[in-house]
């Protein structure tokens, strides 16, 4: 009778070990935030990015040459790392609920926890290039017939380039107030405030100033309110236009300086135009206008002396002074025409963007609520079953060991559980080795499987059956030993056997 219950109870512990392995499976997959964030490490962002861009269902609307395209693709992967761990906090808080670790699932709480603050942004900041993607991305978008709207482009980029750490202290600074409003802490937001007041400030307009080279963004403007045609019909040259606003360059940035308000109101369109007056010194074009007078010398000097030129210049500078303004005009001209409105609907545009995701956000906090709210007995219930079923587990070890005693029940646990394990084994190996191959997937999908969804596919297909994977490399393990145990240990007589060899016959 012993050896019929210990033979019903390992075939009752193989059914088990199957349905635990199972359960264990299950467990490690959808009860446990290693699974989702494992198959997010597993991925590469910017491969997977790169491999999307370049298939026709995934691409841009718009036209994207291969160098901006690059840039993209190098910033993503400049800042996989710091997605990929804010994934993982956003993953842990969602199964801290779902797991009964917290009180109240807050979708707000876990975004703000995650990506929504300015910890991660001012971390993100510091793996993007800010003057090669928008060098890039005006690249694609400006298109315009003007020579100083160029000028000022390269002007941009070389300034963004100097402000780079100012610019992304701002827009860190500037992300709170509006991750604020997105998960619903204040009831309203002014963009152009937040702008204002963060990012297009005094101090950053003086930097700005300071950084730019005025030759690229003044030159025409100055060229056109100075009479190049001074008397004589002498004129000025771009070269010597270039060196009368590189003399004046301190006179004119402390003035451009000192209107550093009503320049960063027009900027987020705050008002509709600004004018600045520069005053300016004569006496800084005086060698300047020389050159020219030299460079196109009256005949009636052609064979004067040096002193004799000197002179003639003295009473010609008395003459061309008065051609030129005592000072000068900086204005909102120095823009695009339409560059206003194309603020005004930009900022417009973004605003509207961050009360469709507050409503998003508020929307998908509800849903979110009411499907955790709803799975949350059903988790409690198989995490239950899952330690009862364990506990069931160890009942019939306990219960065989009784029956067989020590040794006994080494040699049928350890045949139970090598059996199992290697069955198992087998057949996870087998599964994953045609999961594994793109060609036995095709079979079951209509069309081709792209190459870059087959990269996510392939470690979420590894991390499904790793579970299964490692508990049978376990239970065989197990049964090894116990195995190995009962050959090694010689069983101890029973009492009947001791005293049996102890009788004399």
């Amino acid at each position: 009778m012993k050896n019929v219950a210990v033979v019903l109870l390992c075939i009752f512990l193989f059914k088990l070990l199957f349905v635990f392995g199972l359960a264990f499976t299950v467990n490690q997959i959808a009860l446990s935030p290693g699974f989702i964030t494992g198959v997010v490490y597993d991925i590469d962002f910017s491969k997977t990015a790169n491999d999307l861009l370049q298939t026709p269902e995934f691409s841009p609307d718009f036209d994207m040459s291969q160098e901006l395209r690059d840039t993209l693709i190098d910033t993503l992967d400049a800042i996989e790392p710091v997605l990929k761990e804010n994934i993982r906090i956003a993953v842990r808080d969602a199964y801290d609920y779902a797991l009964g670790k917290a009180n109240t699932p807050d979708l707000q709480a876990v975004l703000s926890d995650s990506f929504m603050n300015s910890d991660f942004v001012n971390s993100l900041l510091q793996k993007i290039d800010l003057s090669q993607i928008i060098d890039q991305t005006l690249a694609e978008q400006l298109i315009s017939t003007r020579p100083e709207d160029e000028d000022l482009k390269t002007a941009f980029i070389s300034a963004v380039d100097k402000l780079e750490p100012t610019i992304k202290q701002g827009v860190t600074d500037a992300s709170e107030p509006i991750f604020r409003y997105i998960l619903g802490e204040t009831d309203s937001i002014d963009l152009k405030t937040i702008l204002r007041q963060y990012i297009i400030n005094r101090a950053f307009i003086t930097d700005v100033v300071n950084a730019l080279d005025l030759k690229l963004i003044a030159k025409d403007m100055i060229g056109s309110q100075l009479d190049l045609t001074l008397p004589l019909g002498i004129t000025l040259n771009d070269n010597e236009i270039d060196q009368i606003i590189a003399a004046s360059e301190p006179t004119i940035k402390t003035s451009l300086i000192s209107a550093a308000d009503p320049i960063a109101d027009y900027l987020i369109g705050n008002r509709p135009s600004f004018s600045i007056t520069v005053p300016w010194n004569s006496s800084a074009a005086k060698p300047v206008v020389k050159q020219a007078f030299l460079r196109q010398l009256p005949p009636e000097l052609a064979v004067a002396t040096t002193a004799q030129i000197d002179m003639a210049y003295e009473i010609y500078w008395a003459s061309a002074k008065s051609a030129i303004p005592s000072s000068f005009t900086i204005n909102s001209t120095i823009f695009s025409a339409d560059f206003d409105q194309s603020i005004d609907d930009m900022i417009q545009s973004a605003q509207d963007a961050l009360v469709e995701a507050r409503d998003g956000i508020d929307e998908a906090s509800v849903q979110l609520d009411d499907a955790l709210n709803t799975a949350r007995p059903f988790i409690n219930l198989a995490r239950i079953l899952y330690w009862s079923l364990a506990l069931l587990i160890l009942f019939v070890i306990g219960a065989v060991i009784l029956i067989r005693r020590s040794f006994g029940a080494a040699r049928d646990l350890g045949i139970t559980f090598a059996t199992y394990g290697v069955l198992e084994l087998i057949g996870v190996l087998i599964l994953r080795f045609f999961l594994g191959k793109p060609a036995f997937i095709q079979g079951f999908i209509n069309g081709d499987i792209p190459d870059s969804v087959w990269d996510i596919i392939s470690p979420i297909i590894q991390r499904l059956t790793q579970p299964l994977l490692i508990f049978s490399i376990v239970c065989l393990i197990i049964g090894i030993i116990s195995l190995v145990v009962f050959i090694v240990y010689p069983r101890k007589p029973s009492s009947s056997e001791a005293l049996q060899r102890a009788t004399p016959q």
